[in-house]
Formats: C-alpha cells, structure tokens, sequence
C-alpha cells in the first residue's frame, strides 16, 4: 500500500532556502509544533487550510507539497 508524503523540507529548500520552520509557522500563522509535524510526517489530519497557506506561502501547488511513496 502507497502512502503519503508531505514534501515540506524538500520544497522549502527549493523555494525558500535557509528558511526556519519556525518563520514558516509565523508566517502562515500556525503553530510551530504543527508545521514540525509536517515537516517530519508525523501529522494524522491535515486542514484544508493549512494546504492552502503553505501553497500560498510557496507559490507552489497541491501536487508539489505531496508525493506517494511505496510503504516499506
């Protein structure tokens, strides 16, 4: 079974390298343990919201912040 994985780390040093994820939480207004999580796919649920800041704040799309992956 494939499974999901958030690009956060891999786009941020593509777009915005050198950037902290605690800049990141402030500048997308969230929590810093929320964007940890991401970053390190250890979020369950992902708000539609937050999918839209963080392409907003990357100036990328949906498909750029997600990747399938074969579960090992």
């Amino acid at each position: 079974m494939r499974k999901l994985e958030v690009q956060l780390l891999t786009l941020k040093e593509q777009k915005k390298p050198g950037i902290s994820l605690r800049k990141i939480a402030e500048d997308i207004n969230e929590s810093r343990e929320t964007v940890r999580k991401l970053a390190n796919n250890e979020i369950e649920r992902l708000p539609r919201s937050l999918i839209v800041k963080l392409c907003d704040y990357f100036d990328c799309e949906v498909s750029d912040l997600f990747k399938l992956t074969e579960n090992e």
